[in-house]
């Protein structure tokens, strides 16, 4: 498993490219604003995103959500808890950047200990309603790797 970070947007929200050497397939884990022009290139060598999956729900892990879906025609999940927030982030956003983000739904609704495959992997989702009530964490047992959104901040919860 190869993970490549990008810091995006105006919070600095890191997103996770997370692929299957083996099979070249990736998952996205959480898309912030301003992230599309940086991680154009490492899709272009990707064969699948299998899907783009957002920690929660707000403006600074779902900002380029809109764009992504439609460049490579991969679907979107999140915790059904945090759908209205996809419905309508401008009502969760602060007001300088509400520009930022714009209204869509989730393709794949995620729940407790539901499992995401991505080539060889197998992503397991924690519900972690902490940070917002649909905030998860995705772990790869195999890997050990825990990817926790806003759930975690050094040294504090979210």
């Amino acid at each position: 498993m190869l993970v490549k970070t990008f810091v995006a947007g105006p919070l600095e929200t890191n997103a996770y490219l997370v692929i299957d050497e083996g099979t070249n397939e990736a998952l996205l884990i959480d898309a912030p604003p301003g992230l599309t022009g940086m991680i154009a290139r490492d899709l272009e060598h990707v064969d699948k995103l299998r899907c783009i999956v957002n920690t929660h729900g707000h403006f600074d892990h779902i900002g380029d959500d809109v764009f992504l879906k439609k460049i490579v025609e991969s679907p979107i999940a999140c915790h059904w808890n945090d759908e209205g927030m996809l419905m309508n982030p401008r009502k969760y956003t602060p007001l300088e950047f509400a520009h930022m983000v714009y209204p869509l739904t989730a393709d794949i609704y995620l729940e407790d200990r539901k499992k995401l495959r991505c080539g060889r992997n197998t992503f397991v989702i924690i519900h972690t309603p902490v940070h917002t009530d649909g905030s998860i964490c995705i772990y790869e047992k195999n890997e050990k790797k825990l990817f926790s959104g806003d759930t975690l901040f050094p040294g504090t919860h979210g």
